[in-house]
């Protein structure tokens, strides 16, 4: 299993609460642009997070892209909110694809779906 990272968020002067529609608000730290979602937000008609999933913000040609360096999964968009939504929805098709090949995964594979195990939870 790949080692858990610990980012603290609180104590940054420079951090802009930014709603998104979950269950808490998440976080844009303008030094280190990284997003802080609530462990709780609903991910599927099926999937929610179980954990805080932090991802690091890049904003290039007009476009945000939202990266979660555990899995490699990115999402892009106009917006926050939309390259936010497009990384949860590449999350969700990967570890659905994860669990279908469960039987024949690579070994980062495997490690990527014991991750997304801790961090998705069926409802």
């Amino acid at each position: 299993m790949p080692p858990q990272i610990v980012y603290e968020t609180t104590s940054s002067s420079n951090a802009i609460p930014v709603h998104t529609g979950g269950s808490s608000p998440v976080e844009l730290i303008n030094t280190i642009r990284m997003l802080v979602i609530g462990k709780g937000r609903n991910l599927s008609n099926k999937l929610q997070l179980q954990a805080e999933l932090i991802a690091d913000v890049k904003l290039e040609d007009n476009n945000y892209i939202v990266v979660d360096y555990r899995t490699d999964e990115y999402g892009i968009g106009e917006t926050l909110e939309l390259a936010l939504q497009d990384l949860l929805e590449s999350l969700v098709g990967y570890y659905l694809s994860l669990k279908k090949r469960k039987s024949h995964l690579a070994e980062h594979e495997k490690n990527n779906l014991i991750l997304l195990n801790e961090l998705l939870n069926s409802k």
